[in-house]
């Protein structure tokens, strides 16, 4: 009796933790292709960070297209072993963000505070994709 009950939360938990992460995966998705276009179209938001953080312009579209490839990546059921990929990508990117802030010591608000949010919702959609499909169902054709 207590094996069906134990079972059946199982059954709902993992369901729920199935939701929680699709919903932030296609978030971050979002909000990562938001970022993307803003980068290819070379917005003055986007400049005026890139500029005073000294990196070359066409680093801006260069990031841009990198992020619509890791968001295609994110959400194509088939590519599943790529996603490790695309969540090391995002994790890069969003780390260098932050290092780059704290070493041209440049605090470009909202950049400054939203990079390190971002990086938080990374590591945790990655870690909930890894509840919902562990190391070892990656060998499993």
């Amino acid at each position: 009796m207590n094996d069906k009950l134990s079972a059946d939360n199982s059954s709902k938990n993992s369901r729920y933790v199935n939701q929680i992460e699709l919903i932030i995966r296609i978030g971050l998705g979002v909000f990562l292709l938001g970022a993307a276009v803003s980068e290819i179209s070379h917005a003055t938001v986007v400049m005026i960070s890139i500029e005073k953080l000294g990196y070359p312009d066409y680093l801006a579209r260069l990031l841009g297209v990198a992020k619509i490839v890791g968001v295609l990546v994110l959400w194509i059921p088939y590519l599943k072993r790529w996603r490790e990929w695309a969540y090391a990508g995002f994790t890069f990117n969003l780390l260098g963000a932050c290092i780059s802030f704290i070493l041209a010591q440049q605090w470009i608000i909202p950049d400054v505070i939203i990079a390190p949010i971002v990086l938080v919702v990374i590591v945790v959609s990655y870690t909930l994709y890894r509840k919902r499909f562990p190391y070892s169902q990656d060998f499993q054709e």
